[in-house]
């Protein structure tokens, strides 16, 4: 059954974190002072994530898809549908995934610590954690990826870079189409 809506990310340059599986993500936004990150995942069909915990408030907005929720069993534990909106304060460890379509979140996590989200085990123990920091360095390299991209493009494609950060084509005008999806 083909999906009711599906969310254009042609534009977001996706990456990946380290080794971890089945998602990809683009951060938009780190206030250090403020100790909040906005970031959106995009979850492959039908797969879960990694074990983890979420150290700080997390608000969540389903973007396309279905956001399924699993205790540290694997046992189906909550779906919420495109369009919800959810805040939730720190919790219990959990794994997440989408259902038979991409699912794509936006998260905007407002942690009072450096760390945010802590990396288990299938015994719930620590192997890693996610702070501020990491995001804020993920953050400046997808920016310095994003310059090369157009510096790539103004030089090989007759484009010309704005201060808005887009790049367009010096003879259409047009953004050209940079495919960054996985």
């Amino acid at each position: 059954m083909a999906p009711e809506y599906s969310f254009d990310n042609r534009n977001i340059r996706w990456q990946r974190l380290g080794d971890l599986k089945h998602f990809v993500f683009y951060v938009f936004g780190v206030d250090s002072a403020k100790g909040v990150v906005d970031f959106i995942l995009k979850f492959e069909p039908n797969q879960r994530i990694i074990l983890h915990r979420h150290l700080a408030l997390t608000n969540t907005f389903v973007v396309q898809g279905e956001h399924r929720l699993y205790e540290p069993d694997g046992k189906l534990k909550e779906i919420r549908p495109v369009g919800s909106y959810t805040s939730s304060p720190p919790g219990e460890p959990h794994s997440e995934g989408g259902g038979d379509q991409e699912l794509v979140v936006f998260y905007s996590v407002r942690g009072k610590t450096g760390v945010l989200f802590e990396v288990l085990d299938d015994d719930r123990n620590i192997v890693g954690t996610l702070s501020t920091r990491d995001f804020m360095e993920a953050w400046e390299e997808q920016k310095k990826a994003a310059l090369v991209g157009e510096r790539f493009l103004a030089k090989h494609f007759e484009c010309q870079a704005y201060p808005s950060g887009r790049v367009r084509s010096s003879r259409t005008g047009r953004l050209p189409r940079i495919s960054g999806k996985t």
